[in-house]
């Protein structure tokens, strides 16, 4: 009985850090995500689908809430493209390039 509890108590902590490390859209298997440990400052956008088209992350920031960024990934998959820090990110979406349209992930709030 003291094994189940513990084993329990182990997964519930392990499964509570989990969104409090990242906060991350996702589009299949391509992501654009940011972290709170970093205060959600720097950007990263990972490319995990062998398709050969690029994947870019779009976000705003606290200090430029109308301006849109994109951090591009176009080291092709298994690859992660890390962005210069800035102020908090706010909100980030993931898109991936295609022939005719370029389909996106949802916006993802940090906070």
């Amino acid at each position: 009985m003291t094994v189940a509890i513990g084993t329990a108590a182990v997964a519930a902590a392990l499964l509570g850090a989990t969104p409090a490390f990242a906060q991350a859209a996702y589009l299949g298997d391509d992501w654009a995500s940011s972290r709170v440990g970093e205060d959600y400052r720097i950007p990263r956008v990972g490319d995990r689908t062998a398709d050969g088209e690029a994947v870019a992350g779009k976000y705003f920031r606290l200090a430029s809430p109308t301006t849109e960024r994109t951090l591009w990934n176009k080291s092709g998959s298994g690859t992660t493209v890390t962005g210069g820090d800035g102020s908090s990110i706010t909100t980030q979406k993931v898109c991936r390039q295609a022939t005719f349209t370029d389909p996106c992930s949802g916006w993802v709030n940090n906070y």
